[in-house]
């Protein structure tokens, strides 16, 4: 997604592309979950700086890697039984 994300005007102009735009990047956005990061990031440092966040603090810092972790054992399921990964 770098490349394409800086190079999208070459790849067009090398006739890689058929117009100048984030082709990748349109496609992955669409299994792409939004993150909060700045409110993540804030209770992680408070975690690691001050060690005493609440219980729904601690749960909203975990939500990201739960889903993480479950989309991965999917995907590893999913790899494991042959079955295609959408």
């Amino acid at each position: 997604m770098m490349y394409e994300l800086y190079f999208k005007e070459k790849f067009h102009s090398d006739c890689l592309y058929p117009a100048p735009k984030g082709y990748l990047a349109e496609a992955v956005s669409k299994h792409l979950k939004p993150v909060d990061y700045d409110r993540w990031s804030k209770l992680y440092w408070k975690k690691l700086l001050e060690g005493n966040l609440t219980e729904e603090e601690q749960k909203e810092l975990e939500k990201p890697e739960k889903d993480k972790a479950l989309k991965k054992r999917c995907e590893n399921q999913g790899i494991n039984r042959k079955d295609k990964i959408p």
